[in-house]
């Protein structure tokens, strides 16, 4: 009775095991990344969609309804584009939608430790001065 029990739990860790290493066994895609160029063209995992087929495109990728789609937009994209693929993307069933745009940073070096750098600009508006 002891050997079957221990043969029927062998047999449970290797069919255990046997899924682990063939791939049957996989952790869900929690996000994804969308991206739009300079040009307007949308990628998802590298490949260019359309508009209108963002949201199958995403199903296609693997993502399920609680994946979280993130969108890199440039600086300068429209907002209708922004608003079109989201449109989309909500359709298909994707409701954690967040877009994310790209920022310049910059570091200035105070001129009198260091002569190298950028140096800080000058501010756009007038001090006001109080008498």
């Amino acid at each position: 009775m002891y050997k079957i029990i221990c043969l029927k739990k062998l047999s449970a860790s290797l069919i255990l095991l046997a899924t682990l290493v063939s791939g049957c066994a996989t952790t869900p895609m929690t996000s994804l990344k969308v991206t739009v160029s300079e040009q307007g063209h949308i990628l998802v995992k590298g490949k260019r969609i359309a508009v209108d087929n963002v949201g199958r495109a995403i199903k296609r990728a693997g993502a399920k309804p609680g994946t979280m789609i993130e969108v890199n937009v440039p600086a300068k994209a429209s907002p209708s584009l922004c608003q079109s693929i989201k449109k989309n993307i909500a359709k298909a069933g994707f409701p954690n939608i967040f877009f994310v745009r790209g920022q310049r940073s910059s570091a200035y070096v105070n001129a009198k430790d260091e002569k190298g750098g950028l140096k800080k600009p000058k501010p756009m508006f007038p001090k006001i001065r109080k008498r």
